[in-house]
């Protein structure tokens, strides 16, 4: 948790801020692996991994978990954990939450989750299922009340590949940007412009490695 005038400071920031890492959150977000993912060949061990992580997460605030079958996922954790589990038998390719999930903002002092396409990295694993998992989401009210979904499925982007310091700027790599399979044919300026719009930020910095 970040200090408790975090809140009323952004808001008289801007009118759309993108979450930094440390700002006060009301959930995590996972997506379980099952024998269709890329953890089939050790599913065991990673299961295990995943029930620490869970756990974990469970003793200090709610967690939303996308899954095959949610009876599976209650039996794997503590009973006394369940008040603050909340499982989604939705479709998915992978695991990886962070970069197909949405992206936390605050908006008018509003939640909103910002959907973006989501290609399995530029088109080089199946995506088409975890791509459809934030909008799934929102439409089941996995979200807190108040949280606006905004659409910005014209833009091929991750989670993972954007970070904020809370006060404007935005960091990301060229890559994750644009390159062949990502936004190609799309004009840069403008596709940086879209992003810091759609994201409330007042810079975009971008690295040419990494």
């Amino acid at each position: 948790m970040t200090d408790p005038t975090f809140w009323q400071k952004t808001r008289e920031m801007t009118k759309r801020l993108f979450l930094p890492e440390w700002a006060p959150q009301e959930a995590v977000q996972l997506t379980w692996p099952h024998d269709r993912t890329d953890w089939a060949y050790m599913l065991d061990e990673v299961e295990t991994c995943f029930v620490r992580i869970a756990t974990a997460i469970l003793r200090h605030e709610r967690l939303i978990v996308v899954c095959p079958d949610r009876k599976r996922v209650f039996g794997l954790l503590p009973p006394e954990l369940h008040h603050r589990l909340y499982c989604f038998e939705l479709p998915s390719n992978d695991t990886w939450a962070r970069d197909h999930g949405g992206i936390s903002l605050l908006a008018d002092g509003r939640p909103m989750i910002a959907d973006f396409t989501f290609n399995g990295w530029g088109m080089k694993f199946a995506a088409d299922k975890d791509n459809l998992i934030t909008r799934a989401l929102y439409l089941s009210r996995a979200f807190v009340p108040e949280t606006a979904y905004t659409n910005a499925l014209s833009l091929v982007f991750e989670g993972g590949g954007i970070e904020s310091d809370g006060a404007g700027t935005l960091l990301s790599t060229e890559s994750v940007i644009v390159e062949p399979n990502r936004n190609a044919g799309v004009d840069d300026e403008a596709l940086r412009q879209y992003l810091i719009e759609i994201l409330g930020g007042e810079r975009l910095l971008t690295l040419t490695n990494g």
